[in-house]
């Protein structure tokens, strides 16, 4: 049985085959917008698109059951659906929707092993997500976590 989005996934041409995570957009419709779709995966940009729309944003990995999740309506993130430390009421000064803004981008590095016997170049993939906003001051904030795409280890911070 032919299993298109298997083929998209596990990497028929897929220029993301190395990647562990994946991402879903949920919008103010309830309508979603998936990384990959039946036979073809969607650009982020549909999603920057939507920008004003957006409710949420979760990147997940189904093999080690992970999830990282941005609410942007009330300016919080969610490991495996439980907030996360960052999720006190004073990192929300403004529950204006506008005022909340997702930050998404992946990073590939390159890194170069040396041994003894062989130089072993490999990649390492990097998930930068979280959110921006204005407090009452006008001051810009950003919360942002760095997952790494393999083992899903994470860094939060501000």
């Amino acid at each position: 049985m032919d299993n298109t989005m298997d083929k998209i996934i596990n990497g028929e041409n897929n220029s993301m085959n190395s990647l562990s995570f994946l991402w879903t957009a949920i919008f103010s419709d309830n309508s979603k917008i998936e990384q990959f779709e039946t036979n073809f995966d969607n650009s982020f940009k549909r999603v920057q698109i939507r920008f004003t729309e957006l409710n949420y944003f979760v990147i997940y990995n189904k093999e080690k059951n992970l999830t990282f999740e941005v609410d942007l309506i009330n300016g919080i993130i969610l490991f495996n659906h439980i907030p996360t430390e960052y999720n006190k009421d004073v990192y929300i000064f403004n529950k204006n929707k506008n005022n909340i803004r997702l930050i998404y981008t992946r990073r590939v590095r390159e890194v170069t092993v040396i041994s003894s016997k062989k130089e072993v170049i490999t990649q390492l993939i990097w998930h930068i997500l979280g959110f921006q906003y204005l407090d009452n001051n006008n001051i810009n904030h950003k919360i942002i976590l760095q997952i790494e795409d393999k083992t899903g280890f994470f860094v939060l911070g501000e």
